[in-house]
């Protein structure tokens, strides 16, 4: 509470940097970003913004009575205002303060002197000799004037700063040599305290701003560029730098170069005016005036100037160092998918994809990708009815899905299914995969309507719980004996049953007709030619559907035929793939010997016997 309240008191800090006290107290106690802010996006960008850091690092120091470190991250002013009482505050923030109150007071406290001291150096009539000044008020208002003037010497290094210090130590020892009763070496200490002073404003001023620089201009860097975006910063930098010169003046005031002291002789002029003593009062007025303008250091090379010098010239580069980033950011963004008109607020996200990808290509700065909700449904819903329409598109077919704003309206049932499980598969990613009954709506149409109609009255057909021969027996209600007589059936004949139920409608197609395995639903002639007539064309089983759009006309699912019919213009089914013969090795003549023919065997001829037995 104390850092906190301390830091917004000095401007270092705004007041939705202070309200997140929960958030910087679970970072200070070393716990990480992620565990801190529970993966919330604002809360993440807000515990990496430079002001928390600085707070941080501020804390840090503070707890562990670092006073150094505090004051070389914070300044004089914030250091002072946080290191508690006692020897370390003292030395640290007493110098300071002893100038602080030199120049809050002015010469007011040492009015009554200076009047004593002039009327006794040129015979104000007092035969009883003034003391001299006391050497604390002598300091004020001869040696603190000096300290400007002295430290821009320190910082130009041009070998003036000693001749200033030897010119007042000289005009102190005049002054004290008057009383040699009141013998002291006032100027003796004096001069290498003015030194010394010199020497510790000097890198006062600069340490202090330093972190001003730190604390004030660095956390603005990108919020400016994000802001102004393009824009000159040359009016932002004047502005920083008018604003750490009035911090850095308000922190360590330097003494006026000796001006105010003059103002003391002229009013014990007035209360003399028209004496001898009033004349002589004027030329130590001349005198003084002419030896604070030999003090004087005038803006805008100045201490405040040198002061700020990190602001002058580190906040230019800084500032397009902070663009660079912003443009790297939009180039990331625009690469995501989500354009600009040319700054980092004017990144817009149309759809649920580019924003996710946006959101992971900048994560450090998520809430620049502006997301529009409703243009985001719209173009979900335009990409859900490209994707149902491309192989339809593509095979010449009707569409049959559009979409209606954030909707996508469909015609037949197989498609909204088709809605609704890529809603489920994609839309996950971006928290709508339960969002298909409000995305895929079911939209009636006038044609499709009759083609269901014919199908229930086909299933109806098919369903019959009559056969053909008792249906025909019991409408006639007789039978024609072989005789030819007719005889009038007091009972009804007994109806032979089908199997209830043979068929059903498929649950995602009203017009695909189910049946069970073995069912023939042209083995009865009368209920193909009561189908037929239903349909006014042939009836058979459904075609491939290539293009998922559903039947077109009442059809009987088939297992080797597909599962929908083939409508117009969908391409034709695939052929049975072509087996082609085995490639045999080239034929080779070869030369085989001749085949050995045996020599005819001749018999010898039998002797013919007569056939009475004579030879």
């Amino acid at each position: 509470d104390t850092v906190l309240d301390v830091l917004y008191k000095a401007g270092v800090i705004d007041g939705n940097v202070k309200a997140a006290k929960p958030l910087i107290s679970c970072l200070a106690k070393g716990k990480s970003v992620q565990d801190c802010t529970l993966g919330a996006a604002g809360e993440s960008e807000l515990a990496n913004d430079p002001q928390v850091q600085n707070v941080l690092s501020v804390y840090q120091s503070y707890q562990q009575q670092d006073w150094f470190g505090l004051v070389k991250k914070s300044g004089v002013a914030v250091s002072c205002a946080l290191i508690p009482g006692g020897e370390v505050k003292d030395a640290l923030c007493g110098e300071i303060g002893k100038v602080a109150i030199a120049v809050i007071n002015g010469v007011g406290s040492v009015l009554h002197s200076l009047g004593g001291a002039v009327a006794s150096l040129f015979g104000g009539g007092d035969k009883t000799e003034a003391p001299p000044m006391w050497d604390e008020d002598y300091y004020r208002l001869y040696f603190a004037p000096a300290y400007h003037k002295l430290i821009m010497a320190l910082d130009a290094q041009d070998g003036s700063f000693e001749p200033v210090v030897q010119g007042i130590y000289g005009n102190c020892a005049a002054y004290y040599g008057q009383f040699q009763q009141y013998a002291t070496n006032a100027c003796e200490a004096d001069a290498p305290r003015l030194r010394d002073q010199a020497k510790f404003l000097r890198k006062a001023l600069l340490q202090e701003g330093d972190s001003w620089f730190q604390l004030h201009s660095v956390p603005k860097l990108e919020s400016w560029t994000r802001e102004h975006y393009g824009e000159n910063p040359a009016g932002f930098v004047a502005t920083q730098v008018a604003q750490c010169r009035a911090d850095v003046k308000t922190a360590i005031p330097l003494p006026n170069p000796g001006f105010d002291r003059c103002a003391a002789f002229q009013a014990q002029a007035q209360q003399v005016a028209g004496s001898l003593l009033a004349a002589i009062i004027g030329q130590q007025d001349a005198t003084c005036q002419a030896q604070a303008k030999a003090l004087e250091v005038l803006p805008p090379h100045d201490a405040y100037a040198m002061a700020c010098r990190p602001v002058e010239e580190k906040l230019p580069l800084q500032l397009q160092g902070a663009t660079q980033v912003w443009k790297q950011r939009m180039d990331l963004a625009q690469a995501a998918g989500c354009s600009n008109e040319g700054t980092p607020d004017s990144i817009h996200c149309d759809t649920y994809a580019s924003q996710l990808a946006c959101l992971k290509a900048i994560p450090d700065k998520s809430s620049l990708c502006g997301f529009d909700v409703d243009k985001a449904d719209q173009n979900f819903a335009q990409e859900i009815f490209a994707q149902l329409y491309e192989d339809s598109a593509k095979a010449g077919k009707p569409q049959r899905c559009l979409r209606t704003v954030a909707q996508v309206l469909c015609f037949r049932p197989v498609k909204q299914t088709g809605c609704k499980i890529y809603v489920m598969l994609h839309g996950g990613k971006y928290g709508l995969a339960s969002q298909g009954d409000a995305i895929c709506k079911l939209q009636s149409d006038a044609q499709y309507d009759q083609l269901k109609a014919q199908a229930q009255q086909v299933l109806a057909e098919l369903n019959s719980n009559q056969a053909p021969v008792a249906n025909e027996l019991a409408r006639r209600r007789m039978i024609t004996l072989s005789q030819g007589t007719t005889t009038r059936i007091a009972q009804p004949m007994a109806t032979i049953a089908n199997p209830p139920a043979a068929c059903t409608l498929s649950d995602d197609d009203p017009l695909k007709i189910e049946c069970a395995p073995g069912f023939q639903w042209d083995a009865q002639p009368a209920r193909a030619v009561a189908v037929t007539a239903i349909l006014g064309a042939p009836f058979g089983f459904c075609g491939a559907d290539y293009e998922t759009d559903g039947a077109d006309m009442p059809c009987l699912a088939g297992s080797a035929t597909g599962a929908f019919p083939k409508g117009p213009g969908s391409p034709p089914p695939s052929n049975p793939p072509v087996r082609l013969r085995p490639k045999l090795p080239p034929a080779v003549d070869r030369q085989h010997p001749p085949k050995k023919i045996p020599p005819p065997q001749v018999q010898p001829p039998k002797p013919v016997r007569n056939v009475d037995g004579g030879g």
